[in-house]
């Protein structure tokens, strides 16, 4: 009886378990083209006149949100003043060169990053749309969407000399249809890889937050569990009733030994 009771509390404490488990931890991963992996493997484009839009063409592998936002910017000699350029905003990506709307913040609202300030040198990240920091980015895609990820420039690189910092491209080719650019003076979207002999990609990237890491249990799965304790616990059972009558026999056989 005792067993039984002890199996029967062991469920139910599985069973408050699994439905009060706390919630599963979400992970995050960066979508991006370009191979970066140091100041050195970047070259900074100084080619850029205010109203510029140089953007990258990201696919998401999985649905989740878009939760901030990576741009590198430097200098060739380094240490130059922050920049404070136009906007950074994703767009629909499924034409290129030319993206589409700009997408909606979850919440209302464009999936815009107002004024945002770049250091040189450095793989800045954006997670809010406004400088106060009390809007957070996220904006949700599926798995597959293609978004565009555009800079509007403000302040001008072009014809700067080495002090002036600007976006970067990695040294290992431009992929197509990947690295798009608007010219401000042409008043049109561009496929940046054809122009002036440019080798790589934009550093622009994409954090997506995912779902769950942590699977959680299933009715099956729980019921499996269940049935896998009860098993257990017959087992158990019987095993405790096989000792009591053994252990009963042997007392019974030394109290005889005694007894003679």
């Amino acid at each position: 009886m005792s067993t039984h009771r002890g199996l029967r509390n062991t469920v139910l404490w599985i069973g408050l378990l699994a439905f009060s488990a706390p919630p599963s931890v979400a992970a995050e991963i960066i979508v991006k083209n370009d191979s970066m992996t140091d100041a050195s493997s970047v070259t900074p484009c100084v080619c850029f006149i205010p109203g510029d839009i140089p953007a990258a063409w990201l696919t998401t592998p999985v649905a989740g949100k878009v939760v901030g936002v990576q741009v590198f910017w430097k200098s060739s000699l380094g240490n130059a003043p922050d920049h404070q350029e136009t906007a950074i905003r994703i767009y629909d990506g499924n034409t290129f060169p030319t993206p589409g709307a700009v997408l909606q913040n979850d919440g209302g609202g464009n999936a815009e990053i107002a004024i945002p300030m770049l250091a040189d040198g450095v793989l800045n990240e954006f997670r809010f749309l406004d400088l106060a920091q009390t809007v957070p980015m996220s904006v949700s895609v599926a798995a597959g969407q293609t978004i565009a990820v555009g800079l509007e420039v403000f302040n001008q690189s072009s014809g700067g000399d080495s002090l002036t910092p600007s976006l970067v491209y990695d040294n290992d080719g431009c992929q197509s249809s990947r690295n798009g650019v608007y010219l401000f003076d042409s008043t049109a979207w561009m496929d940046f890889c054809p122009l002036g002999g440019q080798t790589g990609d934009w550093v622009i990237r994409a954090i997506i937050e995912t779902g769950s890491d942590i699977p959680a249990i299933t009715p099956a799965g729980l019921a499996v569990l269940v049935l896998g304790l009860a098993a257990a616990g017959a087992i158990v059972s019987q095993r405790r009733r096989r000792a009591a009558v053994c252990g009963n026999s042997g007392s019974k056989r030394q109290s005889g030994v005694r007894s003679a």
